[in-house]
């Protein structure tokens, strides 16, 4: 199975717009990794880069410990599955299958060996001989990807691959798609805006933003460890705060809110009394206690809005220095809530992400 790395890959468009910049990255045998970011950060130019579909400005990518920046698409051995299909209007499920391989003169033999395990692998077989014009959006994505497979490639590139699909079909393949990936043991690069697919899906997650590379890490080490405010914030849902480190000792440190707010107690101790920062937990660690509870770590707010979304709730609470914190909690909760109540909320010190004060603290929130 392949190895991909690269190697200070940069690539720019015209005289000055940079869509890669400085991407350092090794996709380990047998991985299946993604490339998470918002649209036009740069995922989808790496993938490109990775295929030969685009040329880097400069860098080097390898395959398996040798050079490839100068071999052409065709000729290094990968797969690829766009999010359209690319499939032939013309041509039935096993000729689309089996084209790539007829057009590099493969045996009969082979081709339908291959053609045949293909289809198997996605289910398809009893398709075999339909037209695309016949097929679902689920069928004709299961088409593509077993094109894909059936080229032999050991290293399979997916582009958005689930975006054309409808949400119940999207959660569905998700799982599919690992499985057959797992079973076959390629290695895998998967480009995906959407977090739910690529922590479903992903042995690591890349995260991206203006062509860089911030976090390379396994999800649940994205999820738990966010290394910036923008990935807690892109990997998620999170609540933020301002403060001021107000004490410290071998434990963590307390945190007091902006504008005279409450204080927060946290088991990270990497920062010194007086200096500035963002604070963040996740929205389903926000704990809620009745009033009169003297649980630790506990702070006081008022119930301004409940949202109901079946198997949890949606709970926005004004803290006395006006801050707000969103709390998703199973439904039902565990005694009775309303608007209007005062209400403990409770922020677990080991819950608690710290990050310096950033110079744009406006930017580093955006979802862009």
């Amino acid at each position: 199975m392949p190895n991909v790395k690269l190697v200070n890959i940069k690539k720019v468009f015209g005289k000055d717009v940079v869509a890669v910049d400085g991407v350092n990255l090794e996709v380990q045998d047998g991985e299946y990794l993604t490339l998470l970011g918002p649209s036009g950060c740069g995922k989808t130019t790496t993938f490109r880069v990775i295929a030969g579909l685009e040329k880097q400005t400069e860098g080097q990518v390898f395959l398996d410990g040798v050079e490839i920046s100068d071999v052409p698409p065709e000729d290094r051995g990968i797969g690829m599955v766009f999010q359209h299909f690319e499939i032939f209007p013309h041509l039935d499920v096993w000729d689309n299958v089996a084209y790539s391989l007829k057009i590099r003169i493969f045996p009969k033999r082979q081709i339908e060996e291959q053609v045949l395990k293909a289809l198997k692998m996605v289910n398809m077989i009893d398709r075999a001989g339909a037209f695309p014009r016949d097929l679902s959006a689920p069928e004709l994505q299961r088409v593509g990807i077993a094109r894909a497979i059936a080229t032999m490639s050991k290293l399979l590139l997916f582009d958005e691959p689930l975006g054309s699909l409808d949400q119940r079909y999207r959660d569905e393949f998700r799982i599919e798609l690992r499985r057959i990936i797992k079973e076959l043991g390629y290695t895998a690069i998967h480009v995906t805006h959407d977090q739910d697919e690529a922590m479903m899906i992903s042995d690591r997650i890349a995260v991206m933003r203006q062509g860089k590379i911030l976090q390379v890490g396994t999800p649940t080490e994205l999820y738990t460890r966010p290394n910036s405010i923008f990935v807690a914030n892109f990997i998620g849902e999170s609540n933020f705060f301002n403060g001021m480190i107000i004490k410290k000792n071998e434990t963590g440190v307390k945190i007091r809110m902006r504008a005279g707010g409450p204080v927060i107690q946290t088991s990270d101790n990497s920062r010194n009394i007086g200096e500035s920062v963002v604070f963040s937990i996740r929205k389903e660690f926000v704990k809620l206690h009745p009033l009169g509870s003297n649980d630790p770590y506990t702070i006081e707010g008022e119930i301004q809005e409940i949202s109901f979304l079946g198997s949890y709730l949606r709970v926005y609470i004004t803290l006395k220095n006006l801050d707000s914190v969103e709390a998703k909690i199973t439904y039902p909760p565990r005694f009775p809530i309303q608007v209007g109540d005062r209400v403990r909320i409770k922020f677990h010190p080991k819950n608690i992400m710290v990050y310096d004060y950033p110079k744009n603290l406006e930017y580093e929130l955006a979802l862009e």
